[in-house]
């Protein structure tokens, strides 16, 4: 099992807190209904979802967004490899309209749903540098032309220092680092994504997250679209 899968299995069998459970807290409390409704307008607003829409959580976890995304258009696959996510969906984030797959993101195809918008949010950290590339593959492969992919919550390089902003944080980041590396996981200049886009005939199209998000200090979001 990755370090990852360990990471969220152990945050599921500790807390039935659906925040708690997907890391959404500020210093080890639920961010609340008030900012899951910024995230979901977020989504919402990027992809211009709407009732006729088939769209895709990617990286689902236990449905906390999804839940939220679901009423909103016609209907919502969430994929998640994680199995102590996915059961958590199932059990606490279930809706007629949706329907939760436990894989591998990249093996599952989304033409088989006819799935014309696309999200994964608070996701991308969990993908090195050089994998990347596999995810605009999957995501000009997988996607009609016109399709919408929305990347949110992603940590952004050349604002580290505005998460690890105190002495001790620092110091808990050169600790992660001689032992398994940066707890955030990755993170990413904007133009590599611009870049990746170019080279995979995608329009990416970076975007500032608003100010009233937890997250908007350290993080960016993005818009993809399928030429």
């Amino acid at each position: 099992m990755s370090k990852v899968q360990h990471y969220y299995n152990e945050r599921v069998s500790k807390s039935s807190d659906l925040y708690r459970q997907v890391g959404k807290t500020i210093q080890g409390q639920p961010v609340g209904e008030e900012q899951l409704r910024l995230i979901a307008t977020g989504i919402t607003s990027a992809l211009g979802l709407c009732s006729g829409d088939t769209v895709m959580d990617i990286g689902c976890g236990n449905g906390l967004v999804t839940r939220v995304i679901a009423p909103k258009v016609s209907r919502v696959i969430g994929v998640e490899q994680n199995p102590g996510l996915y059961e958590s969906a199932l059990e606490n984030s279930s809706a007629e309209n949706l329907t939760y797959i436990r894989s591998d993101i990249l093996d599952v195809d989304a033409l088989n749903f006819n799935c014309n918008k696309a999200y994964m949010y608070e996701v991308i950290q969990h993908v090195e540098y050089n994998k990347l590339r596999d995810f605009m593959h999957f995501f000009k492969s997988s996607f009609l032309s016109g399709s919408r992919v929305f990347i949110g919550g992603i940590p952004d390089e050349e604002k580290k220092w505005h998460f690890y902003n105190s002495r001790s944080r620092r110091c808990e980041l050169l600790e992660a680092l001689m032992v398994s590396g940066d707890p955030m996981g990755t993170w990413f200049h904007r133009d590599y994504l611009s870049h990746l886009g170019d080279a995979y005939g995608l329009r990416v199209r970076i975007i500032p997250q608003s100010e009233s998000l937890y997250t908007s200090h350290y993080r960016f979001d993005c818009l993809i679209e399928v030429l």
